[in-house]
């Protein structure tokens, strides 16, 4: 079981219904809900959004992807701890604030 769970997630991808403008409807079905409300996780994650960017700057390709082929360890790691921290920003938010709690649930 676990040797086909192994292939299955190999060969597998997840997919979004879309609507008829090949747009995911659970995308618009977010927007919608989010629609009149602003969530603000303060300035401590507004400030390592902003590390995570300049870290990543020099790896970005002229489109905008990252090049993660090219990231050293170090800086795997230093953005492991920020999305991490961030993590636990988001999380902390959403349980001060039940009706955000709640959508998060709904669209989990």
């Amino acid at each position: 079981m676990a040797r086909f769970k192994k292939w299955h997630m190999r060969n597998s991808r997840l997919e979004f219904k879309k609507d008829s403008n090949g747009n995911a409807i659970i995308f618009q079905d977010i927007e919608d809900a989010m629609r009149g409300r602003t969530v603000d996780y303060g300035k401590e994650y507004n400030d390592l959004k902003e590390q995570a960017n300049e870290l990543l700057k020099p790896y970005r390709a002229q489109n905008g992807e990252i090049n993660a082929s090219e990231l050293p360890d170090a800086v795997k790691n230093i953005l492991n701890e920020i999305y991490s921290k961030q993590y636990e920003i988001r999380q902390q938010v959403i349980s001060n604030n039940p009706a955000l709690g709640e959508l998060a649930k709904q669209y989990k």
